[in-house]
């Protein structure tokens, strides 16, 4: 990792830190906060996506897969802003579905990473099992308006206290001979 993205690692895990503190401090608040988060993050994404497209993946090979997610995600982005006046159970299905994707694609990742021998295997599979225990507790507690929107911001924490612990830990460097 260069200095520039440790800083930007850093900087972005000391946001959601201040971001998932202010969620669990104010829960109501805290879910315009969160369905703001998911639409201007999935409107990031689907923008970010176009860009690639335009750019680069209209000439590849099944390129305009990637103009077609675009403009998925830029819909989803667009339902969830519309989603804040609608009943929280929305938003919070959809906190359950990222947290149980989220989770399951981090399992599997550290599974891979352990079948490489890579020590940070263990750091992954905790993450992804603090995932799905989140939407199990999600689900579970998905009647009470405020908890949900608790266990959101306590796993933004966790995320960031990832982030910042990553930025510390040494990068190897591949030197060629």
């Amino acid at each position: 990792m260069t200095k520039l993205q440790r800083l930007n690692s850093l900087v972005g895990g000391i946001v959601m830190l201040i971001l998932g503190t202010l969620i669990i401090v104010h829960p109501i608040e805290g879910f315009y906060i969160v369905a703001l988060i998911l639409s201007v993050s999935l409107f990031v994404t689907g923008i970010r996506y176009l860009w690639q497209y335009f750019t680069m993946a209209r000439y590849m090979v099944s390129g305009k897969s990637v103009l077609f997610l675009g403009v998925l995600v830029l819909d989803f982005a667009a339902f969830t802003f519309s989603l804040m006046d609608f009943p929280r159970i929305f938003i919070i299905g959809y906190l359950m579905a990222i947290h149980a994707f989220g989770g399951l694609v981090e399992i599997l990742r550290s599974l891979e990473a352990k079948g490489y021998h890579n020590p940070n295997w263990k750091w992954k599979f905790l993450h992804g099992l603090i995932d799905i225990a989140m939407m199990t507790m999600c689900m579970i507690f998905i009647k009470q308006g405020n908890l949900p929107i608790q266990l959101y911001g306590l796993g933004i924490i966790t995320s960031a206290i990832g982030k910042i612990i990553n930025v510390f830990r040494p990068s190897a460097i591949v030197y060629i001979q």
